[in-house]
């Protein structure tokens, strides 16, 4: 598996004999696919190397494979092809996950460096008008709106929500893409200089939807108004943005990653490409929401649920491998 469509790609992986692969798209001549695999890796397959049980008509064709890794810069932008999305580049590297002793919880401990390959990253979260069109193709299922108080039906801006792990999982599958791992998250967030917020150390109300003077609950911090009640559109906040220019990483609403939950993951995940457990009962959300407290919306801070969950404040963004 390369990162890229040829053979001037790096190589990520590889695989034996009868794996099975999830077949993403191909490019216009048909001679390489891109393929998702069972731990996580997204890559490009020569064709000669697979045996492929399927009408390759079938399968779509890639609109805007990306350049190669050597062209490419920290924040640069392409337009996934199926649904409009803007995404991000987030370059290889080191990056150091986690927080100290006495910064966060028990789960992020230890803090460590952790190599990633390359990605890209929607810049924000996957919004109503966005999720709509999987909906109408027949490949989503419609938001439980009845069960969620806080779906905006009627906002094409705002990001969908009232979403299962599974809801989540299909829509990056149908795009062409997947849901980002845990650590691909935390690095688009915070990047490499180990800030605690993803715009810097110091917390800031007004960069970010979180539980203010608006939140109905008694943990709300009345020293900030940042102007919504609930759910905020998409790219209110580009104050808030990461170092790579992502949007809306904290608060908002939670994000639904690839990840099982697991609170010791960090004593024994590996330090290159950490795909996380191989099995669990919840699954890792991250970023807070509108009704989170400013303790949660910090880049390292890791919350977990069970995939069938429906959550008012649970949504995703995709992620992709070059």
């Amino acid at each position: 598996m390369r990162e890229g469509p040829g053979t001037n790609y790096a190589v990520v992986a590889t695989y034996p004999e009868n794996t099975s692969l999830h077949i993403l798209r191909k490019t216009e001549q048909g001679d390489w696919l891109q393929v998702h695999a069972e731990d996580g890796n997204t890559g490009w397959m020569s064709t000669a190397l697979l045996q492929v049980n399927i009408n390759q008509n079938d399968i779509p064709i890639s609109q805007a494979p990306p350049t190669p890794l050597s062209q490419n810069k920290p924040g640069d932008k392409m337009i996934s092809p199926k649904d409009g999305m803007t995404m991000v580049y987030v370059p290889a590297g080191n990056f150091i996950m986690g927080s100290r002793p006495g910064e966060g919880e028990i789960d992020e401990l230890p803090r460590h460096s952790v190599f990633l390959s390359a990605f890209w990253i929607d810049q924000t979260e996957v919004t109503v008008e966005q999720y709509r069109i999987c909906v109408e193709a027949g490949v989503c299922t419609p938001p439980h709106n009845g069960e969620c108080s806080y779906f905006q039906p009627n906002q094409s801006d705002y990001p969908v929500n009232c979403l299962r792990w599974s809801d989540a999982d299909a829509y990056c599958r149908w795009a062409g893409r997947r849901l980002p791992t845990e650590a691909e998250w935390e690095k688009a967030t915070r990047g490499t200089d180990e800030r605690i917020f993803s715009w810097g150390t110091e917390f800031n109300g007004s960069l970010l939807n979180y539980c203010d003077i608006n939140c109905p609950t008694s943990w709300k911090d009345s020293a900030y108004n940042d102007g919504f009640g609930n759910l905020a559109p998409v790219g209110r906040f580009p104050g808030g943005a990461s170092p790579y220019g992502v949007l809306d990483l904290l608060g908002n609403e939670w994000e639904w990653v690839t990840d099982w939950y697991d609170g010791n993951y960090y004593t024994y995940a590996p330090q290159s490409n950490p795909p996380g457990p191989n099995h669990g009962e919840k699954k890792v959300v991250r970023g807070g929401s509108w009704n989170t407290g400013r303790n949660d919306v910090r880049a390292a801070n890791r919350f977990s649920d069970y995939p069938d969950s429906r959550g008012a404040y649970y949504g995703f963004r995709c992620a992709l491998s070059p």
